[in-house]
Formats: structure tokens, sequence, C-alpha cells
């Protein structure tokens, strides 16, 4: 399958239900998921002019139908489209990472994905100084469809010498399943299991036991809970809490997804943080302590670096 790179938004927002495509994926169409009240009278709300009749509500039914086909129809050409342009997207991001991979007489260039995520304002924020010195051995990341199946996958590629984990691609899959009437029923997310060298390079562990944790997180797998009225109020607040980090999580993939891995040069340069760029989005958190200093996360990562030289 083609990779994913196109700029637009795929909708996995932090206060609303997962639109109506998630690389052409979460789902299709329309208010999916979104419940509505059974009626009026469930709303103190007086209707000027009279109750509804019977024609009118069904006229309505009828041109929300009329809508939503239209709409079904717009996001089919949509994802033709979509599939046409990853074709030439392919190559240009095929050169991108062989670029950032290096060759025999040019090494890779490690630290250009750490700096692209330290200037995303979002995703910095998971960073620790510790997940740092590990995701300075990236080398690329990209964002795959599944073909048939309602999701994507995105893939983080590490250089061989990486010293914290033996694999050299992680990956983080998201698949929804839908209803009848394409109302979300469930996203799961399928990620890598990361084999770490040993026990003292785990980042995840250290970052626990300070009471932290480690952008490495991320690779864990989550279902999206769904609350249970009857629940009791303290298992509704801990459900509640499972959401938050959940769609904490989908933000997290939309920001690789939708903001990163297309304008990766503009946020290793800088210029993604700056307001005339057009880029200065940080994911679904726009312009939260974005750094202003094109060249700082440059700077953090060369010391970085000068830290490992010494040790």
């Amino acid at each position: 399958p083609g990779s994913i790179a196109a700029g637009g938004d795929c909708g996995l927002k932090a206060t609303s239900t997962p639109p109506a495509s998630l690389a052409r994926g979460l789902v299709g169409g329309g208010d999916a998921g979104v419940k509505t009240s059974p009626s009026v009278a469930a709303y103190n709300v007086t209707l000027e002019g009279g109750p509804v009749s019977p024609e009118t509500t069904k006229q309505l039914g009828l041109l929300q139908n009329e809508y939503e086909y239209i709409q079904k129809e717009f996001l089919h050409e949509l994802e033709g489209l979509e599939q046409a342009y990853d074709k030439r997207y392919a190559p240009v991001l095929q050169k991108r990472a062989d670029t950032v991979r290096g060759n025999v007489e040019d090494g890779p260039l490690l630290g250009f994905w750490l700096v692209a995520m330290l200037n995303n304002a979002f995703l910095r924020q998971f960073i620790s100084n510790e997940d740092q010195k590990c995701l300075q051995y990236l080398v690329d990341i990209r964002c795959q469809s599944l073909g048939s199946q309602a999701g994507f996958e995105l893939e983080f590629e590490f250089h061989p010498s990486n010293p914290y984990f033996e694999n050299v691609v992680l990956k983080k899959k998201y698949l929804s399943s839908s209803t009848q009437d394409d109302s979300i029923a469930s996203i799961v997310t399928n990620p890598s299991e990361i084999t770490w060298k040993n026990s003292s390079m785990n980042l995840i562990t250290a970052a626990e036991q300070q009471g932290k944790r480690s952008f490495f997180s991320f690779f864990t797998q989550r279902i999206k809970p769904m609350l249970d009225e009857t629940a009791k109020e303290s298992e509704q607040q801990a459900i509640l809490r499972e959401q938050a980090t959940f769609e904490e999580d989908l933000d997290t993939a939309s920001t690789f997804k939708n903001f990163l891995i297309p304008h990766a040069h503009r946020w290793f340069t800088g210029d993604s943080t700056q307001n005339g760029s057009g880029f200065s989005n940080g994911g679904t958190y726009a312009n939260n302590e974005v750094s202003q200093n094109p060249t700082s996360a440059e700077a953090e990562y060369e010391e970085i670096v000068e830290e490992n030289d010494e040790s």
C-alpha cells in the first residue's frame, strides 16, 4: 500500500468523534457515532410556530439521507484521489528517507526526526531527555494505508546502531470497525512490542520509576473504552480517564500523519513554528508553547550529542 503523506486533517480530534476518514479509515460518513436525543421533549425547549408536523420531520429526514448519500459518493471519490496522489508522493518520500539514512559517502543524518519532533509543541511534551538520546537514531517515519481495512499504520524506522532496542522498525496500526449505519463500533490500536537490549535500556520502565512517562509508551495497545452509564461514579471516572488517554493517542497519531510526516523539513528547520509559514498548527494543540526560535531544538539536540560524546 502507498504511503499516506498528504496534509489535510484526517479528523483525529480530541474533542470530537473520529471523523469520516482516518486514512479513509476510521469509517465513512457524517455524524458517525454521534448520539442524538430521541425527541425535542427531552430538552426544555419550545419551538416557535408550534410542534413540528410529521410531514416536516419526514422531509428533513429525506434531505438528511440525500446529503449523506452524496457525502458517501464524495468519500469514495476522495479515496481514489488520495490513492492516486499517494503514488506520486511515494518516490519523493523515499528519496527523503534515503537522504536521512545516508550512504557510503555521506553518513546518516541522525537527529533529523528528533529535531522535527522537538519543534512540534504537542509532541515535545511527551519526549523526555532520555527519550531524546534514543530518538536521535530515528531515520524515517512513514504512514501506510491498510488497503481494504479501515485505518492506517505508522512506521518508525531506527538506525541499526541504535543501542536501546533490537527492533529496526516500530509500528503502530489503527483499526476501526463500523456498524451497518456507518457509526463507529470500535477503534483498536495494535503496536509493535519493543525488544529492549537489556533492562537498563528500557526507557518506559525507567520513566515509570521516576513517576513520569516515556514517549515509547506510545507503543502500547489501546482500545477505545465505552462509557457505561449504569456503572458506579468511580468506575465512570476511570473510564473517562481512559477515554482521555485514548483520544490523546489519536491526537498523537494525527500529528505524525497530518503534520510531521508531510512537512518534516519545515519542522526540522523550525519554519513550521512561525506564524507566516502556514504550518504553525502543532497537531490539535495549535500555537501552545510553540518555540519561536527555529534553532532551539537543534541546539538542544547538539547538547545531547555532546553529552553522548563525552560519555
